[in-house]
């Protein structure tokens, strides 16, 4: 299974950090099921993915707050918890992005699109490497980073290498 294979890639990485880290502790963030909404907006219906209101006027119905309950992450969600995370652990070496980076395709009026998903994984290194410049990130791909989500053609294809592109484009290592 391929999951598998990623998952021991993963941990295989992880290891070898520890054992390079010898003594000195060695911080490590993992960022996983972020699914970024570009077009997420405050007080939309949970039944349009949180992009639009419904004009009805149920309040259960609606992403009243700036976190989107039930609603896939907005830039300012993004943006506050990696900034929040900054402010209260210092020095994280090494970032891991564990898959599905873009939101889920539910709205039927904003497909998903191949330059949507690099914008939004361009817009989301941009604010990682704003909070933690030294870090080292390391990018694994989820169902929801390629079009259609869960169908992956064979490689090697123009999503692969257009996320490698973004991802490894600053690490020397490729992970």
């Amino acid at each position: 299974n391929s999951m598998t294979a990623h998952s021991i890639a993963l941990l295989l990485l992880l290891f070898n950090l520890l054992l390079e880290a010898n003594s000195r502790t060695l911080k490590i963030l993992q960022l996983t099921d972020i699914h970024f909404d570009l077009y997420f907006e405050e007080g939309s219906s949970i039944y349009t993915s949180c992009h639009r209101k419904s004009g009805s006027s149920v309040l259960e119905d609606t992403a009243n707050n700036l976190w989107g309950e039930q609603c896939d992450s907005s830039e300012i969600l993004i943006d506050s918890t990696l900034k929040h995370v900054n402010n209260t652990f210092l020095d994280i070496a090494s970032i891991f992005i564990t898959g599905d980076s873009f939101r889920h395709d539910e709205d039927k009026e904003i497909p998903v699109s191949h330059d949507e998903i690099i914008w939004a994984n361009n817009k989301l290194k941009s604010i990682i490497k704003f909070y933690f410049p030294l870090a080292d990130i390391h990018f694994c791909l989820g169902n929801h980073d390629v079009i259609l989500h869960d169908c992956l053609a064979g490689g090697p294809n123009s999503d692969i290498q257009r996320l490698k592109n973004i991802w490894l484009e600053d690490n020397a290592v490729d992970s």
